[in-house]
């Protein structure tokens, strides 16, 4: 393989993995704590939504911020498989799931590790446990697309 060719397999099909680690990185600080996304959810779901209570508010920004979890590591699979199959012209092996799912359990731990150290955030097993099943939703997903995909050409 030519020092070209690495390249274009680097920036083609790792470097949305890594952008998307960036993102995942960037989204644990304290700019995106549960303090600062709420003023701006409450803005706009007062606009939408009109005389909303408190309680109703604090449970819709909780309910966002958990499912930005489960997508964001669902993308993070999605990701990290097509990177692990890059050119490959199989479309399916159990190993490059296996490997995906391992990168975003290991990189959903390093996240709440990060939180830990942050001002206005705290770790949680159990976000770590939600970006986890996230990446397992989407590669149980790619399975079953890809399996229909294989017995249909039959």
């Amino acid at each position: 393989m030519t020092y070209l060719s690495r390249l274009r397999l680097l920036l083609i099909y790792w470097l949305p993995v890594l952008v998307m680690m960036g993102i995942i990185s960037y989204s644990s600080t304290d700019q995106f704590s549960s303090e600062h996304t709420q003023g701006a959810l409450e803005r706009l779901l007062h606009w939408l939504i009109p005389g909303l209570t408190e309680q109703t508010l604090l449970y819709t920004n909780l309910v966002i911020r958990k499912l930005s979890h489960f997508f964001a590591y669902a993308l993070l699979a999605l990701l990290l498989f097509r990177a692990f199959r890059a050119d490959s012209p199989m479309r399916w092996r159990s190993a490059w799931a296996a490997y995906s799912l391992a990168v975003c359990i290991a990189w959903a731990m390093l996240d709440e590790l990060h939180q830990a150290f942050t001002y206005t955030r705290h770790s949680a097993l159990g976000d770590v446990l939600l970006d986890s099943v996230g990446g397992l939703s989407m590669l149980i997903i790619l399975g079953l697309h890809y399996r229909k995909a294989t017995s249909s050409t039959c």
